[in-house]
């Protein structure tokens, strides 16, 4: 039998299942999927060996995770998946994390030395000096964007929005479980959550869209919090196969009972937004937010700079974890390039460019460091926001440019390198690493010796492929390559197994 759609696939099997069960007589369904397969031998492995950390922690060992999703284990299930070390004292945590950054530097260092770069090993097989992690300021309630996708709860039959939970095998069906009982997450966002999982179930009129294809009808939610407890809210549904009338009611009725339940919650929603997005994720350009109550913005206080964020603006997951991350980055900057003293002239100080800036709060936390800050972003929101907040927090030497870094990093680099000024390129990577474009343009700008890479993963294949074609000789070429002469992790979201990374990278000598 061939199934136009993955839902109707997966349908027809729950329903055979549960024929079989009453012991009706029925032909035997073979499903020729390798997934499923591998999800069984994921199963029985699962089920005899207990699971170790994945920083390898011998002493911290854990059940077998349950395969069907219950009244009793919903809030378990939810922390495996959330906050998967939740389990370790946060000592451990941090232990295992810089371990690990040092293992990720010393793979590094084998590969700078395979290729014949003169990199110098030190006795541990360190490619450069490794900090201790910097701690994060806030174990607890610090998350200020979270996702939540619009499913059936546990029991089958319940629409809620909450954190899916996939099982390893066709035994269990994935489920969205309520974010109740999430640490991580701020009491403000769970009772948001549980509002608007109100309105799902006693105002909403349009079906959840369970197949983006094939029906409309409502996909999930986006919640941004600052510090001060102020919501912004994003309904996002899927407009295929419904009339513009009901996508215009549901927009009407979403309104009406949000802002009249967090009033009566004391809940301050300041922004709502409505999205009629036909694809898995539509850029505000694509298909624009648009705002149903409130302001166009929310206003987040970390350190001394005052952020305005839109729905698309970047910013790290807590507030006070990206202060005290890009507290570290300006000392590392400090402290590997700008040598010279304090009182230096301004026509001495360097040129900064801050790759992927987001809505600017790195770029301001090195203006002072800088006679000129140039930012560089391709979300035309979040260089709004940073244009916006620069006049905010009255800072005059920075420029924004809303472009792809791959396309216009070069001839920024080139504008400044006729000037003959000083230049420090800081890149704020994302989790896939930087294009192979913009490593080539910074490898091969000779007037470039100064980079600063901050990444979330420093284990990942594409990042270590970048830093390793940053740091090794390339042949027929006569631009030296770049050395790494310093890292810092930073844990910024305790719990998780992510965490930042900083490292230093000097272009060395002809």
């Amino acid at each position: 039998m061939i199934f136009k759609y993955f839902i109707q696939r997966n349908n027809s099997i729950r329903l055979y299942h549960e024929v079989a069960s009453q012991k009706q007589k029925l032909p035997t369904i073979r499903v020729a999927n390798t997934r499923v397969r591998r999800a069984n031998e994921l199963k029985r492995h699962h089920e005899s060996t207990p699971r170790v950390s994945s920083y390898g922690n011998p002493n911290v060992r854990y059940e077998p995770f349950p395969f069907k999703v219950t009244e009793a284990n919903k809030i378990e299930c939810l922390k495996r998946k959330i906050t998967p070390l939740y389990e370790i004292p946060y000592e451990e945590q941090l232990t295992s994390k810089e371990a690990f950054c040092r293992n990720a530097l010393r793979l590094l260092g084998q590969e700078l030395y395979k290729s014949g770069t003169p990199v110098r090993l030190d006795l541990k097989r360190l490619p450069c000096h490794v900090n201790s992690i910097v701690p994060s300021p806030q174990l607890t309630n610090y998350r200020n964007k979270d996702e939540f996708s619009i499913w059936r709860g546990f029991d089958g039959k319940t629409i809620t929005a909450g954190h899916m939970i996939f099982p390893l095998s066709k035994h269990g069906d994935t489920v969205s479980v309520e974010p109740d009982g999430c640490d991580v997450m701020k009491d403000e966002t769970i009772k948001l959550v549980n509002i608007f999982n109100q309105f799902l179930r006693e105002k909403a009129k349009l079906p959840v869209s369970y197949d983006l294809g094939a029906e409309g009808g409502w996909r999930r939610i986006i919640i941004r919090v600052n510090l001060d407890g102020d919501l912004m809210l994003i309904g996002v549904i899927n407009p295929r196969t419904l009339r513009v009338r009901e996508v215009l009611d549901e927009r009407d009725n979403f309104k009406e009972f949000m802002v009249k339940r967090c009033q009566e919650a004391g809940l301050r929603l300041t922004s709502l937004y409505y999205q009629p997005c036909p694809h898995n994720n539509c850029k505000h350009k694509d298909v624009p937010f648009e705002l149903l109550h409130g302001d166009k913005t929310i206003l987040e206080s970390i350190g001394d700079f005052r952020i305005q964020i839109s729905p698309e603006s970047f910013l790290h997951n807590s507030s006070m974890g990206a202060e005290v991350l890009y507290d570290t980055t300006r000392s590392m900057i400090e402290e590997c390039f700008l040598r010279a003293d304090e009182g230096r002239s301004s026509s001495r100080r360097p040129i900064i460019l801050d790759a992927n800036c987001g809505a600017g709060l790195l770029s301001f936390n090195l203006a002072s460091l800088a006679e000129l800050v140039v930012g560089i972003d391709n979300s035309p929101q979040s260089i709004d926001d940073a244009i916006t907040n620069a006049k905010l927090n009255n800072i005059t030497n920075i420029e924004f440019v809303n472009s792809s870094l791959e396309i216009v990093l070069g001839r920024i680099l080139e504008k400044y390198n006729r000037q003959r000024s000083e230049m420090i390129v800081v890149c704020d990577t994302p989790n896939s690493g930087l294009h192979p474009n913009v490593i080539d343009v910074l490898r091969h700008s000779r007037d470039l010796n100064k980079i600063l890479i901050i990444t979330p993963k420093i284990d990942s294949s594409n990042v270590m492929d970048n830093l390793v074609r940053l740091c090794s000789k390339h042949r027929g070429k006569s631009i030296p390559p770049f050395a790494p002469i310093l890292a810092t992790p930073v844990d910024t979201c305790p719990h998780i197994e992510s965490f930042q990374t900083i490292i230093a990278l000097e272009r060395l000598p002809e």
